[in-house]
């Protein structure tokens, strides 16, 4: 049936389906004080100019575009600009009656653009029908109804808009139904193939869903929320799940809003969400309205995951994936060895380093953290870019913490040093070469990790700052007008300078630094050399992980396994979901689960396995859990902060290594002063 309704919407209709197909811009006429357009391009503001247009409308959002030059453009030819964004899933009535009131003040004649035309064309029918009595406007689309044009939901809102007799309800009903029949029209967006694995695009149709299904598609994400379904216009959506299931693929909805920037927890969980399917039940269709705002919130979550998923790189992963885990492999066991050759893995040592009564661990950890720096600098020459890439990693969990946060962290991490006698990188070298009671220290560290997995989300506004510090502000370069190489190499030789101090006045060989069992250049090295051997690990991490030395996200790797199990725990519990899975998660638990090899080779090899004294079980399960949920709360522990972090001289990391033996010396003197045979007499027997 042929009404003038029609007429209007299919001449619209005609101009975006050619602009589609031509992929140019076009201006049509409405009416003397209406045109719209599918864009605006430099080329056509002369036309613009000549037909008169006083004012220019652009309802597309700000992050749909840069827009800048143009507005400077129309203001030298004295256009006035506006942008009031209209879209057809959210709150359609009322920005639709914003554009339209916008209309009706504005200079007249008024240019409405959009990229596709198509809610450019709806706003000019629905300024056209507001002209025309309701009541007829009303009786024409009626004769659409058998047609079902607007999918399930237009004959209830047909029916819901008649008995409410509205003329805002009417303005939006005409320009659902014309930015319906425009869909079908334009030409729609063509889908992103970024791998056979992998798709990216805009709004799908029931066939297409059908044609990705014969393709061999296994699952589909959607990323548009509830909310949107039963708008006008979007009947498909409304059904897409069932679609979807019926013909025998996975469906995910994860609603994603239209504007970003997005939170860490949202972007979390869309990573999560495509790794999972990525690994369960792949090729993946990802889509939203457009693929805009799929490919958006994938980039802030990763900038690098699409470039990790094109074609070339995914023949490459598994490649990848041997090599970063046999990487992490070597490293641990070298690791392993290191420590346990050093002898600082020895519960007295730890607890009487905080006393100053024994200085090899000091001598370890500066050795560790002098050729950390003096490694990562030469990083920063041999690659620019992975060195960059490897501090931005490092830095964004420490973003948006507080100072505060990260200092107590530390203290904590510390005071739970003392207790156990251990860290969270040296407890699994401990189970390695022996130490009793280190299991308990590690199930302390295990539950201490869970429990921060659980209260997360409620410690987040106790330890968040306003706004998170760009990448640049977080360094101690940005205090000081001096280069990165100057700085970490001057502090590499002042750390190395100190350790020569140290072993002036306390020599590693002395009985007073080592047990009576331990024999120097026998089954004991230099606890400064294996320092240096340990620090030399940052550059295969760099290189082969694309990250530094760390050791506390392993236990957040380890203990997130159960939430495979529990879709609802997997939403509710996003950040320890996020470690769950991953080649960035799972190296590091790979490096430490591998420490504990490199330690029982070392320790049988040299016959010192089980000779060490360890702590009480209390002592060792509650220092364990100090320092794993010390070392969460400052998103780093006395590898990431310690070697790492002072290594790449983020401020942050400066301030928490004082702070961590702040908390040991405390802890240790404390205990000492209180129960001197409890806290390291019983070590010595």
């Amino acid at each position: 049936m042929e009404t003038p309704m029609t007429s209007v919407c299919m001449s619209l209709a005609e101009g975006v389906e050619q602009e589609a197909m031509n992929n140019n811009g076009r201006i049509i006429r409405v009416d003397e004080n209406l045109y719209i357009s599918n864009s605006l391009k430099p080329g056509m503001l002369s036309s613009i100019k000549d037909l008169g247009v006083k004012t220019v409308i652009n309802i597309q959002f700000e992050s749909e575009g840069d827009f800048n030059s143009l507005k400077e453009d129309l203001t030298r030819l004295a256009i006035e600009y506006h942008n009031d964004p209209l879209d057809f899933e959210m709150n359609a009535e009322d920005e639709l009656d914003q554009v339209l009131s916008l209309l009706d003040k504005s200079q007249k004649p008024c240019l409405v653009f959009c990229e596709a035309g198509i809610r450019a064309a709806a706003v000019g029918v629905a300024f056209s029908a507001t002209r025309k009595k309701g009541a007829e406007v009303l009786g024409k689309l009626e004769a659409y109804e058998e047609h079902d044009i607007l999918g399930p939901t237009y004959s209830g809102l047909l029916e819901e808009f008649t008995k409410a007799g509205s003329s805002s309800k009417l303005k939006t009903l005409v320009a659902g139904y014309t930015a319906s029949k425009l869909s079908n029209c334009a030409k729609r967006p063509e889908n992103t193939k970024i791998s056979e694995d992998l798709y990216i695009t805009g709004q799908l149709t029931e066939e297409e869903l059908k044609d990705f299904a014969k393709k061999g598609v296994k699952s589909i994400l959607n990323m548009r929320g509830p909310a949107e379904a039963g708008q006008l216009g979007l009947g498909v959506l409304a059904r897409e799940e069932e679609i979807v299931k019926s013909l025998g693929l996975k469906y995910v909805n994860l609603p994603v809003p239209r504007e970003g920037p997005y939170s860490d927890e949202l972007c979390a969980r869309v990573k999560d969400t495509l790794n999972e399917l990525l690994n369960t039940a792949k090729p993946v269709v990802v889509h939203c309205r457009t693929g805009r705002r799929a490919e958006t919130i994938i980039k802030q979550a990763d900038p690098h995951f699409l470039e990790e998923h094109t074609e070339s790189k995914v023949e490459s992963n598994m490649s990848k994936s041997a090599r970063t885990l046999s990487s992490s492999c070597v490293m641990g066991l070298c690791f392993g060895a290191a420590m346990d050759l050093g002898k600082v893995t020895l519960p007295l040592v730890i607890r009487e380093q905080f006393l100053f009564r024994r200085f090899l661990m000091l001598k370890m950890f500066l050795g560790a953290a002098a050729s950390s720096a003096l490694f990562l600098t030469i990083a920063s020459k041999l690659s620019p870019k992975r060195f960059q890439h490897v501090q931005e990693i490092f830095m964004k969990p420490l973003a948006a913490k507080t100072v505060a946060a990260v200092s107590l962290g530390a203290f904590t991490l510390g005071s739970g040093m003392a207790l156990s006698g251990s860290c969270p990188g040296m407890v699994l070298v401990q189970v390695g070469s022996g130490v009793p009671n280190s299991l308990w220290t590690l199930a302390g560290g295990m539950t201490a990790a869970a429990l921060y997995g659980i209260l997360q989300p409620r410690l987040i506004p106790l330890y968040c700052t306003k706004s998170k510090e760009k990448i640049e502000e977080q360094t101690v370069m940005s205090q000081i007008n001096v280069s990165y190489a100057r700085l970490a190499s001057s502090l590499a030789a002042f750390l190395f300078g100190v350790i020569y101090l140290v072993e002036i006045y306390f020599p590693w060989t002395s009985s007073s630094e080592l047990p009576s069992w331990a024999k120097p250049w026998i089954n004991t090295l230099p606890p400064h050399l294996m320092g240096v051997i340990i620090g030399s690990l940052q550059l295969p991490a760099v290189f082969m992980v694309a990250d530094t030395l760390g050791s506390s996200q392993a236990y957040m790797t380890l203990t997130s396994q159960p939430l495979g199990l529990s879709g609802y725990l997997q939403q509710k519990l996003v950040h320890w979901n996020g470690y769950r899975m991953g080649l960035d998660n799972w190296w590091q638990a790979t490096y430490l689960l591998s420490a504990i090899s490199g330690a029982f080779l070392s320790s049988t090899f040299t016959n010192t396995r089980g000779l060490a004294h360890g702590v009480p079980v209390v002592q060792a399960f509650i220092g364990g859990f100090l320092s794993i949920f010390g070392s969460r709360l400052a998103s780093g522990c006395t590898s990431g902060h310690g070697l790492s972090g002072m290594a790449l001289l983020v401020t942050k990391s400066v301030i928490a290594v004082p702070a961590m033996f702040a908390g040991g010396i405390f802890t240790g003197v404390v205990f000492q002063t209180l129960n001197a045979q409890g806290y390291t007499g019983f070590l010595k027997g």
